[in-house]
């Protein structure tokens, strides 16, 4: 049995690979994606079996985070479901290595495409350690060996069926989008229009033309063929585009903007029947877009209805899944405490009129997204200077 950081991106990421539960956020270049984090891929390992952890390190108003990228699916992987029974072994060396480090508080979930024995076996171990459990509520469609037509008659409402074929009639096509810059202007008047249209806070850097070009090529950079953007084209024009992640059974869409005034085209419908059909034909398992903090069938409001409709309406489901947030020193306990609070009163804040929600969510933006902007500010002002730089020459 051992315990190792693993700093050759090479060998990480072939025992990342060759798992059957891998998604992309625990590579080697995601535990460097987002700034202001630092990576540590530690590796447990015992007769030839192995865990992976993908952890990310972070300060936060002086605590010391260690998390998996929840949002992004990625949590403990293992090399095979005869390495499931290691998971509480693991865990106990894995927090003992992190207090050593001086981490204070640990975030991670139970992806809900693993097995019941993985996800049995995790809740068990932070239950034992009193650990505060979120449920969240994952939007997915299962795509496992189905065909394109069975979800269409099956999954798709009559009602998805007609928009999208209303696309086809008024001249709506998809493809795929190969020069970011040759379509940008189009891309942002979508964004701009879809936070208007959602009443959302103008995120950054999506709210700014240039920004969002920087942002788009990095991801391309950094993600390469798994990260693809299908546009929805009328006229020569293009009026939505959808934006996913795509590695080994799994595709995450990450942006769907589109115009408001042409949604009577139903440009959305359309995108989403391609990526259906491209999911079937290139034999994904999942499709995963977005989750909710509310259950579909409870009786609390959803901060997103119109959304959560639309999802619906094309074959997708909700499925339960839980996030562990667990205090590892008395500074990280005070944390945990605060956590179970915030996440009480962001959930109760549906019920409250929707003057408080719209100036509650715009808060959330603000903050979830104030990083970002940082983030990119120094991106920006570098292809500000080689836009003058090749100008001048």
């Amino acid at each position: 049995m051992k315990l190792y950081v693993e700093k050759n991106a090479g060998v990480w990421n072939k025992l990342v690979e060759s798992s059957p539960y891998a998604v992309w956020h625990q590579k080697y270049e995601a535990l460097k994606f987002d700034k202001g984090k630092h990576g540590l891929p530690l590796v447990f390992e015992k007769n030839g079996d192995y865990l992976l952890f993908p952890f990310a390190l972070e300060g936060f108003l002086g605590f010391q985070i260690a998390s998996i990228p929840v949002n992004n699916l990625a949590s403990v992987l293992p090399s095979g479901a005869e390495s499931f029974p290691l998971i509480p072994m693991a865990l106990d060396c894995a927090v003992d290595f992190l207090k050593s480090f001086g981490v204070d508080f640990l975030r991670m979930s139970g992806p809900f495409f693993m097995p019941e024995e993985y996800r049995r076996l995790l809740d068990t171990w932070f239950e034992g350690k009193k650990a505060l459990t979120e449920l969240i509520f994952v939007d997915a469609l299962d795509v496992q060996r189905k065909s394109f037509e069975e979800i269409w008659m099956k999954g798709f409402s009559k009602h998805a069926r007609n928009r999208a074929r209303k696309a086809d009639k008024e001249g709506v096509s998809v493809r795929e989008i190969e020069r970011f810059d040759e379509w940008i202007s189009d891309m942002h008047l979508c964004n701009m229009s879809s936070f208007s249209r959602q009443k959302r806070y103008p995120r950054y850097p999506h709210s700014d033309k240039e920004a969002f070009l920087i942002y788009l090529n990095r991801h391309k950079a950094i993600l390469g063929e798994n990260y693809r953007v299908y546009g929805a084209f009328f006229r020569n024009r293009l009026i939505a585009y959808m934006a996913t992640l795509e590695f080994s059974g799994l595709i995450v869409i990450g942006l769907l903007m589109s115009l408001s005034n042409l949604m009577s085209k139903c440009p959305n419908d359309a995108l989403l029947r391609y990526l259906v059909d491209h999911a079937c034909e290139s034999e994904f398992s999942w499709i995963y877009y977005s989750f909710d903090r509310v259950s579909y069938s409870s009786k609390k409001p959803s901060l997103h209805s119109s959304l959560r409709r639309f999802k619906f309406e094309h074959g997708f489901k909700e499925y339960p899944m839980k996030i562990y947030h667990l205090g590892l020193t008395n500074a990280g306990g005070v944390l945990q405490r605060f956590t179970s609070l915030y996440n009480f009163l962001f959930v109760a804040s549906t019920r409250l009129p929707n003057l408080m929600t719209d100036s509650i969510q715009k808060i959330y933006e603000r903050q979830r997204y104030k990083k970002s902007r940082y983030s990119y500010i120094s991106e920006f002002l570098n292809h500000r200077k080689t836009l003058r730089a090749n100008s001048i020459n």
